[in-house]
Order: C-alpha cells, then sequence, then structure tokens
C-alpha cells in the first residue's frame, strides 16, 4: 500500500530583523505566482491574529491557525507557508541568559502542535554584533526613548547573546526539517536571500519560478534620524503618529542616505566579536 505523504507546512519564525518583513512581502505580493506551484502563504495579519506574542492566541486556540492551514490545503495546495516574526517573543529581556530566553518552551510546545503536517522550521539569525544594534535602532524607530547605553545595561551587555540555546531547541524538535539560516547571505541580493528561504519548499536550490523583487523593506534610520527620534519620541501619543514618524524617518533619514549611527566602541565591537564570532561561524561550516 502507498504511504501517504504528509502536508508540508513551512513554519518560519524570523528571527527579528533578519529580513521577515522582506519574506513575507515578496509572498503576499506573488501570491497568484506562487499558487500556481500549489503553495499557499497565510499573509502577516492574519497570523498575528491567529499567533499572538509568543505564541499565546494560537495555544489557546490551535484549532484557529490549523483550520486556516487546512483551507488552503483543500484548495489544492502542496505546501502552506506562515511566517510570524513574534511567535518566540522578544530576543532581550532583563536576566535573560541566552537570545530568546522564552523561545525553547516555545518551540517544544510548537513542535507537538502540527504533528498531522511534515513542519519545516525556518529560522534565519545573524551575527551577535549586527543584531544587537540593528533591533536597537528598531525600538527607537518604532517610537522608545531608551538611549543605547541603558538598554545595553539592562539585557546584561553582550554577555548573554549566544544563539545556540535556541538552536540546539529548534535541532533538537524539527530533526532534519530544521533549518537553521544565514541571515549575512542577505549581501548576495534580495533575489538571492528569497530563493534561499524558497529553497525549503523543495530541498534544492534550483526554484521551479523565478524570483524578481525591486522593493526595499524595512530599512533602518540613519544618525542624524536617530537624533530626531530622541527628540521627538517622547511626544507621540498614538500608534498612529508614531508609525508616520517612523514612515517619514525611514523615507528621508535612513541609513542609505545618511551614516550608520555609532553606538558601540572600537572596543566594544572586538569584545563582542571575540567572545561570539566562533560560536556563529560554527553554525555555519560545511
Amino acid at each position: 500500500m502507498a504511504r501517504t505523504r504528509k502536508k508540508i507546512l513551512i513554519l518560519h519564525a524570523g528571527a527579528h530583523k533578519t529580513g521577515s518583513s522582506l519574506i513575507q512581502k515578496y509572498l503576499q505580493n506573488n501570491i497568484k505566482q506562487i499558487s500556481q506551484y500549489k503553495i499557499g502563504y497565510i499573509p502577516r495579519s492574519k497570523s498575528k491574529e491567529l499567533i499572538g506574542w509568543r505564541g499565546d492566541k494560537l495555544f489557546k486556540k490551535p484549532d484557529a491557525l490549523i483550520n486556516r492551514i487546512e483551507r488552503k490545503f483543500k484548495r489544492k495546495c502542496n505546501c502552506v507557508i506562515v511566517s510570524f516574526e513574534n511567535l518566540l517573543g522578544r530576543p532581550f529581556s532583563r536576566n535573560m541568559n541566552h537570545l530568546y530566553p522564552d523561545g525553547i518552551e516555545i518551540v517544544s510546545k510548537l513542535s507537538s502542535l502540527f504533528q498531522e503536517y511534515e513542519v519545516r522550521f525556518v529560522y534565519y539569525i545573524r551575527p551577535q554584533i549586527d543584531f544587537l544594534q540593528s533591533y536597537y535602532l528598531q525600538l527607537i524607530n518604532e517610537g522608545k526613548c531608551i538611549n543605547f547605553s541603558d538598554w545595553y545595561r539592562d539585557i546584561g551587555f553582550h554577555k548573554n547573546l549566544s544563539w545556540a540555546p535556541l538552536t540546539s531547541s529548534i535541532i533538537s524538535n524539527f530533526k532534519s526539517n530544521a533549518y537553521i539560516k544565514d541571515f549575512t547571505m542577505i549581501k548576495n541580493g534580495q533575489d538571492k536571500y528569497l530563493e534561499d528561504f524558497m529553497s525549503v519548499i523543495y530541498k534544492k536550490k534550483v526554484l521551479p519560478f523565478t524570483i524578481k523583487h525591486n522593493t526595499i523593506h524595512n530599512i533602518s534610520i540613519g544618525d542624524k534620524g536617530i537624533a530626531m527620534s530622541f527628540a521627538i519620541n517622547h511626544l507621540l501619543e498614538t500608534k498612529v503618529e508614531r508609525k508616520i514618524v517612523r514612515r517619514f524617518l525611514q523615507k528621508n533619514f535612513n541609513n542609505i542616505k545618511y551614516p550608520r549611527p555609532t553606538l558601540l566602541s572600537e572596543e566594544e565591537c572586538n569584545s563582542i566579536n571575540n567572545l561570539w564570532r566562533d560560536e556563529y561561524n560554527n553554525f555555519f561550516e560545511e
């Protein structure tokens, strides 16, 4: 008797600041194209509604997301993609021992939630020194008013920036279907990065379709943009106001038009690199 093949569910959970919005925007803009290849996508807005921060909504009412996924499969999809970068919680907190301190427990719950599918868990990471600074800039761009030195001190400086506990949990729970990927490949261009993500569906590098995506998403702000943020953030009272200012700064004072802010001294950069470089490189050794 022929063995029934499980339906493929691609679960993409970030990390933050590793091109999640690029992946989501590409999938959203090309739903018709990917559907021709029997690929379905749950839009991020719907994932946010059904999953919630740290998966809180998902674990309370898992059937809501599962029913949405099943609707895609009933439309003759062979693979469904869910992408939500807030699934594993926040990467930093006081008294944390590693990045994404809530992530290990959440990953364990996820592994038993979708047993009827072949779940391929995709997780991009980036070098700690880049991740640290990029995430902080995003906080300021979203309306926070804390200076870098205070924030850096609150999270324990650079002592607890290991990716290893979380990635080990992902690999332990999803085995050969765990895909820990290197965000630095974005240097090869957005299309190559998107090809790398989509290759998880086919488990090979050559895709049956061509990816062309020209729009740049979620640009970080430059040094002048940061100075403006500190001057105005404490005056912003609503999400709408913060969104208006964020878009204005991203468009007019981004790190393409202006220099990147200097957040760490050369000595601090060397200290972080010396502490975490080998761990990061070991993830991607052939």
